[in-house]
């Protein structure tokens, strides 16, 4: 295990494949690598993963690519570089072998690396967890053991209340 900070401020704890970004997505963005229904997984998992997708896609099929999504301190972000940073988070979510319905415990300051995680993870069939960014690093440890998240995203800044206790949890993997 270790940590990245990625391109986008976004921290990775995980592998240097998902960390630098590759094995993303391809010219058919994530629905092409993750295609329908994947095997083995329960149909609830999809109608979730298509309310994350319409919330992006009907934007774009709006016309509204290049209309401003979200704003933050770094500046602003349009729908369609949304799509694809959620494209890129949801495909790193299966390159690092995650399956539909495993969890992701998602802790990040405001930024749009959050709607890029969560909704990423919802495209992919992953659950997300969101953490509360003033938890201690007890209340962190219980929340990953107890829903059992096999990845954890993390902002830098929150990472020091992460490191104490990342040896000890028996189901992460990333």
């Amino acid at each position: 295990m270790f940590e990245h900070r990625g391109r986008h401020g976004l921290d990775v704890i995980g592998s240097d494949e998902v960390a630098h970004g590759e094995g993303g997505v391809g010219a058919g963005g994530a629905e092409q690598r993750l295609g329908g229904a994947r095997p083995g997984a329960h149909q609830d998992t999809f109608l979730l993963a298509g309310a994350a997708h319409d919330l992006i896609e009907r934007n774009l099929a709006a016309g509204r690519a290049d209309k401003v999504a979200y704003i933050d301190d770094r500046g602003r972000t349009t729908f369609g570089e949304l799509s694809a940073r959620v494209d890129r988070f949801a495909n790193a979510l299966v390159e690092l072998g995650m399956r539909p319905e495993e969890r992701v415990l998602v802790c990040l300051l405001d930024s749009v690396d959050f709607p890029t995680a969560f909704l990423g993870s919802i495209k992919a069939g992953i659950v997300p967890i969101a953490a509360n960014t003033l938890l201690t690093p007890a209340d962190y440890a219980y929340m990953l053991n107890d829903s059992r998240a096999r990845t954890l995203v993390v902002s830098g800044a929150l990472l020091p209340s992460f490191l104490p206790i990342l040896a000890g949890m028996k189901h992460l993997k990333h």
